[in-house]
Order: structure tokens, then C-alpha cells, then sequence
């Protein structure tokens, strides 16, 4: 069994845009990406299944960094709870904005951007956030 708050000895972090359409990407500690998916849960109740799940395979995650809010963010805020992992919301405009050229998040293609700059935006505010990563 891996020590909580690690992922194989590292710490971890989970970077949601959310939705019933959800993109997720675990990062390491050192920043790099361990893996990204996408799923279309469909329902809120096989969202809260899956992030359940998903929390549950990943001990490591230590930060949960959400684009998005409403229902669905509580959602994650209620599983992430239990294990003590804060979860930060953020909106996609000024990440975007700040940290990305407008041809990289305008369009369609938009959604790869995503992950990157959901990571760089959360190390950005690591101090303010006050969250030891």
C-alpha cells in the first residue's frame, strides 16, 4: 500500500475541467504529467461514482485543482473531504488570458491547452494558496 498523500512516494496533482464531459490530468510533484483522460460521466451520479473511483486509485493526489463550479465542483469538494485534499476552483478566463497566446485557447482545439495550463496557473499561486506541493 502506497503511503497516503503519494503517488509511488511522490505527491501529486489531480487538474479537473469539469463537467459531465470531464478532462483530467495527474501531475507528479516535479510537475510532470503521469496521465490525462477524458470521460463523459453523462449523469452526476456516475460523476460522483467515478470521482469516488478515481480518488481511490490515485492515494497520491494531494491537490485537487478544479475549472469550473456549481454542483459539480461540490461534488469533487465532498470526495476530496474524507482524505483531507484541498481543492482549489478556478475560472477558465483568467488562466487563459494570463498564460496562454488567444490562438491556443480560442476554437475548438482549446480542450489540449487545458491540462498544461490548469498546472502552470496552480504553480503559479502555490504561495497564495498556501498548499506544499
Amino acid at each position: 500500500m502506497r503511503p497516503q498523500g503519494t503517488l509511488n512516494g511522490k505527491r501529486s496533482l489531480l487538474a479537473v475541467d469539469l463537467g459531465l464531459k470531464t478532462g483530467l490530468a495527474l501531475y507528479g510533484g516535479d510537475g510532470r504529467l503521469i496521465w490525462y483522460r477524458s470521460h463523459n460521466f453523462g449523469t452526476t451520479d456516475r460523476l460522483r461514482r467515478a470521482a469516488h473511483r478515481i480518488l481511490n486509485e490515485n492515494t497520491g493526489v494531494s491537490a485537487i485543482i478544479i475549472e469550473g463550479g456549481g454542483n459539480l465542483a461540490d461534488i469533487w469538494e465532498k470526495e476530496a473531504a474524507p482524505s483531507g485534499i484541498p481543492v482549489c476552483r478556478i475560472g477558465a478566463d483568467p488562466w487563459r488570458e494570463q498564460l496562454l497566446l488567444p490562438r491556443e485557447y480560442r476554437g475548438e482545439g482549446h480542450q489540449c491547452h487545458l491540462a498544461d495550463g490548469v498546472m502552470k496557473a496552480f504553480r503559479v499561486n502555490l504561495i497564495s494558496l498556501r498548499i506544499v506541493f
